[in-house]
Order: C-alpha cells, then sequence, then structure tokens
C-alpha cells in the first residue's frame, strides 16, 4: 500500500527551515543529513524516531532521573536555614516558627514604657571619650587636692589667727599709759612705729587698717609696742590667739568665727568660714553659654570640676559649682553677693532655657531671620518680656 508521505516532508522542511519546494527525492535528501546518528546511522535509508531502547527499558523498568548539580546560591539558603541536602526546596522541609505569645496586662506594658522613659532621663547615655574625659578630671583633682591638703589647712589656720589677731588689737582703743619722756615721745611722733622682724605678714595683710590709726594714740603710750613685743616673742610657747583673748575682753567675739556647711551633690558636705571664700572672678559667658552649662551644676552628666575649681571658685579643695554661690556669697555680712547677684540671675535664666531641651533648639529659638545668634543681652531681653 503506498502512502504519501511528501506532506510530512515538506513539514519537516519547514521545521528545520530548508526550502520545501522541490521534488520528494530532494526534499528526502535535504533532510538525512539531519536525522543521521553518530553511533547506528540510517537505517534502512528511511528517517525514524530516536527511541531510548536501553536495558532498563527493554525489561519494563523505568530509570531514575539524573540528580543535576545544586547552585551556590541553593548551597548557601541551605546552610542559612539548616535544610539538609536531600531536601532542597522549601516545599520538602519543615519549617519550625517559633512564636511568643505575651501575656502580660496592659498595665504591666505601661508600667514598663514609664519606667524605662525614667531610666533614660536619669542615665543619659555619654559617649566614651566624655567618660574618659571626666575620669581623666576626677584623677587630676584628687591627686592635686592630696597634694595641696596639708598646706590649705595649715595656711587657711595661718590666715584665720592673723584675722584675729589684727581685730583684737585694733579693738584695743584705750591701753593703760606709761610715763614718757618728752625725748622719746617727739621721736615716737617723727617716726614710725618699730615693731619686730617677725611681724611682715601682720603688717602686709593689714597695712590699710593700721595706717588709719591716729598718730596721736601711738605717740602718747608705749603700751601698745609693749603689747606687740610680749606677743610675738612668746609666740614660738603659746598660741597667739589664746594670749592675745587673756590681755583682752574675753568676751567679745572676734570676727570670721561663724561655720557655714554647704551640701552639694551626691550629698557630700563642705564645711567653711567666709575667710575660706576668695573673691568671686570677674567670668563672662557671653561668647560661651555651653561653658556655663558645664560649670553650673555639679550633677549634671557634662559637669566639669578641674574648670570649675581652677578658674571658678573652690572651698578648701572641694570645686564649688556655680548654682551654689547664692549659698557662698549671700550670707548678711558678706557684701560681696551684692556685685554678682545680677549676673547670677542671667546665668540662671538662661542656662534654665538651654537646659530645657537641646543646644540645637535654644538657638534655633534665639536665631534672628538672617541666622544671626542673638548675644547676650538680646536673650536676657527676650526672657525678660516671657
Amino acid at each position: 500500500m503506498y502512502h504519501d508521505i511528501r506532506p510530512a516532508l515538506v513539514q519537516l522542511c519547514k521545521a528545520y527551515q530548508l526550502s520545501s519546494y522541490e521534488k520528494m527525492d530532494v526534499l528526502r535528501e535535504r533532510l538525512i543529513p539531519g536525522a543521521k546518528r553518530s553511533h547506528r546511522g540510517v537505517r534502512d535509508g528511511k528517517i525514524t524516531k530516536n527511541h531510548s531502547s536501553t536495558k532498563d527499558n527493554k525489561q519494563g523498568n523505568k530509570s531514575k532521573p539524573k540528580k543535576s548539580k545544586e547552585k551556590l546560591s541553593t548551597l548557601r539558603r541551605n546552610d542559612l536555614m539548616g535544610i539538609t541536602s536531600s531536601s532542597t526546596s522549601l516545599g520538602q522541609t519543615t519549617m519550625v516558627v517559633r512564636r511568643s505569645k505575651d501575656l502580660r496586662t496592659l498595665e504591666e506594658k505601661n508600667d514598663l514604657v514609664k519606667w524605662a522613659k525614667e531610666y533614660i532621663q536619669t542615665h543619659p547615655y555619654i559617649p566614651p571619650d566624655e567618660l574618659a574625659r571626666r575620669a581623666q578630671a576626677r584623677a587630676e583633682a584628687k591627686a592635686q587636692a592630696s597634694d595641696t591638703a596639708v598646706i590649705s589647712d595649715h595656711f587657711q589656720a595661718t590666715n584665720r589667727k592673723i584675722d584675729d589677731l589684727t581685730s583684737i588689737l585694733l579693738s584695743a582703743s584705750s591701753p593703760p599709759a606709761l610715763p614718757v619722756s618728752a625725748a622719746s615721745r617727739d621721736a615716737l611722733d617723727s617716726s614710725p612705729p618699730c615693731f619686730t622682724p617677725s611681724t611682715p605678714a601682720l603688717l602686709r595683710n593689714n597695712s590699710h587698717r593700721l595706717t588709719s590709726l591716729p598718730t596721736s594714740s601711738i605717740s602718747t603710750t608705749l603700751s601698745s609696742n609693749a603689747l606687740l613685743d610680749n606677743i610675738f616673742s612668746s609666740a614660738a610657747h603659746t598660741s597667739p590667739v589664746d594670749q592675745i583673748r587673756d590681755l583682752s575682753n574675753p568676751t567679745s567675739p572676734s570676727e570670721g568665727d561663724e561655720t557655714f556647711v554647704l551640701k552639694i551633690a551626691d550629698g557630700k558636705t563642705v564645711t567653711f568660714k567666709q575667710s575660706d571664700v576668695r573673691a568671686p572672678n570677674q567670668v563672662s559667658f557671653a561668647t560661651n553659654i555651653s561653658r556655663l552649662d558645664r560649670v553650673w551644676d555639679d550633677e549634671s552628666p557634662n559637669w566639669d570640676p578641674v574648670d570649675c575649681g581652677t578658674r571658678l571658685l573652690s572651698i578648701n579643695g572641694v570645686p564649688i559649682a556655680l548654682r551654689y554661690w547664692r549659698n557662698v556669697y549671700g550670707g548678711k555680712k558678706d557684701k560681696r553677693w551684692r556685685g554678682i547677684k545680677g549676673i547670677w540671675t542671667e546665668w540662671k535664666f538662661i542656662i534654665e532655657q538651654y537646659r530645657l531641651s537641646t543646644p540645637e533648639v535654644f538657638w534655633d529659638r534665639f536665631t534672628s531671620a538672617t541666622g544671626e545668634r542673638y548675644n547676650w543681652k538680646a536673650i536676657c531681653d527676650a526672657l525678660r518680656e516671657e
């Protein structure tokens, strides 16, 4: 029986992009080179389909598919997710999802958030560089205080004794007079009183008070010179303050004996007298408000004890922050507070505004429309208007 294979040859030529407008024999010759198999060739001059004829197929067994090599991305994924090489697909692996259920009540959650906010406010973040700088400053302050503690105590005790001696000597207005000859009186009128060489500190520290004494009180008596000779000659054996008190009125109190107690940071206290406090230094923070922030409060994380103790005020080797100046200089008998009260009040108002938020917010508020920051006076005027 004859089968017309031309339509099949034309279709194959079109599939392999060969010309199909020829005779059937020509079409067959064109298709034969592409139909050859190197291990078998062409069977009976006809084109046959390539069927797999392995031993397993002949026995009816199906061959196992060849396992392809896994990609590197697949291997990395398996490594991260803990998947074994035998189960490469996610669908073949049972993933264990760990879930945690929050059993806390809403009140407990709110309490935790409130505690966290309070902790952040009381324990702000401090950079490591700032921590190292503070540790170094504390070490230097401690070393300086330990080295000068003994000398400072001795120096302050000596100054107090000198002040006591001077006040008692000046309070003796009418000592008993001794008979003096006319020649001695003339010599005393024409020359300053002669003191022993052991009194230069007394003369230097109290020259403004000694020179204000009238000349007649010195020229009319020798008892004051005799009293001074007696005091300084016996200074090596007895306390000068005790001896002067014995010679003068024992019921008259000496100046500067009132003791004050100042409470500073961490519950520490500083005991001092007005004679221990030096005059306030002339200082300005008009161009450096950040420095005012470092020396105002000893409980601030930006506290700089070295700058405050060496350049502003220290009592008995302890740096005193600016916020305590009102307690230190505000005594009834201390008139130095009048000179610094106004500027101290400006420091207080400005540093309170500076610490309300951040320095950037502070300067955004006190900056003009042209981008220029307010000066000290303009900031104070703006705060007064509020």
